[in-house]
């Protein structure tokens, strides 16, 4: 919940004396409080629905929303907002770039952005040469 505040709520927080957890479990609470009112709404009576699901919601909230929140906030507690976020936006890129590295699976268009109707020239120029130049490639032609 309002994803964009949470590098200025945390490091807020932080500065004033807060622990990155503290800080991510305050935010946590607040987007858990502030949710539940339309999640009830929408589950309109349909419990099992939750009860069937439950460990998943758990699981996806301890690990896509806590273990996330905590690893940015502790980045944040260590350097800037903005290095923070690029790093945390830079993350998929870094993890392309390794298979591609250490595995030679090529990206493929779809990875860089490229739609199978055509894309843009550019993408579809940045996907072929992506192709060509794949290290399995270069090592094979040295």
């Amino acid at each position: 919940m309002f994803f964009g505040t949470s590098g200025t709520f945390g490091s807020a927080l932080i500065g004033a004396g807060w622990s990155p957890a503290g800080a991510v479990l305050a935010r946590v609470l607040v987007a858990a409080l502030a949710l539940t009112v339309p999640a009830l709404l929408a589950l309109r009576g349909r419990w099992s629905v939750l009860r069937r699901s439950a460990w998943q919601v758990t699981v996806y909230g301890l690990v896509g929303v806590a273990a996330c929140q905590i690893c940015y906030f502790n980045a944040i507690a260590r350097m800037p907002v903005g290095i923070s976020i690029m790093l945390e936006y830079l993350g998929i890129v870094l993890i392309v770039l390794w298979l591609w590295a250490r595995h030679g699976q090529t990206p493929r268009p779809l990875t860089i952005g490229d739609r199978y109707d055509g894309g843009s020239p550019s993408r579809v120029s940045a996907a072929r040469s992506l192709r060509s130049h794949s290290p399995r490639r270069l090592a094979a032609t040295t």
